[in-house]
């Protein structure tokens, strides 16, 4: 439903979510997202390198970023997209 609601609130949005391998394939399915970048591995450096991807796919930064797991990872993601451009 939170995809649904984001692109019925901004139809021109480009929705990128990251996700961990055991959900991408449905994340892929759902016709309301643009982009899924696939997590590999864990901690930091698995941190980095998807923030690095990120940046790729998006080098000019996206405009809003959200957390939907409360996890430090997630939060910590959202960090690095944003100040290390």
């Amino acid at each position: 439903p939170v995809y649904r609601a984001l692109r019925l609130n901004h139809p021109q949005a480009r929705l990128t979510v990251v996700a961990r391998p055991w959900v991408a394939d449905l994340l892929r399915a759902n016709p309301h997202i643009n982009d899924v970048v696939v997590e590999e591995g864990r901690g930091l450096r698995a941190i980095g390198h998807t923030a690095r991807r990120l940046r790729a796919l998006e080098p000019g930064g996206f405009d809003v970023g959200i957390a939907l797991p409360n996890s430090w990872s997630a939060a910590l993601l959202l960090y690095r997209e944003i100040h290390e451009q």
